[in-house]
């Protein structure tokens, strides 16, 4: 798992901190992030880039806590914008604690009780 250092900051470095070989940049798959010329000027500041995975709904726990609510909708299939607002509600509802606790711990997050 991912842990961010206590120390972590996200304002400038200076090249002479960069020299010290302890940096580590992580970002999202932007296009401009896998540039060639930015992997290659990091590469020679001494600077280990770290990309963040791609989306994962395995690992999101929101995932299955909008599949529970999709499934409540489904079922009771309101066919108009005010069927739809009344059924929010109690698909919203449908997910318990107990519920979501599960979707956190099938996505391996550790959970309290």
């Amino acid at each position: 798992m991912l842990q961010i250092h206590p120390n972590a900051r996200t304002t400038p470095i200076t090249r002479a901190e960069i020299r010290t070989g302890k940096l580590i940049v992580l970002w999202d798959g932007a296009p401009y992030h896998r540039a060639k010329t930015v992997w290659s000027a990091a590469g020679s500041l001494g600077i280990h880039l770290l990309p963040l995975p791609g989306y994962s709904p395995d690992l999101s726990p929101i995932e299955p806590g909008w599949a529970k609510v999709k499934s409540y909708l489904r079922r009771v299939a309101p066919r108009t914008v005010e069927a739809l607002e009344q059924a929010l509600g109690p698909a919203l509802d449908s997910i318990t604690a107990q519920d979501a606790a599960g979707f956190f711990r099938h996505c391996d997050y550790v959970c309290p009780n």
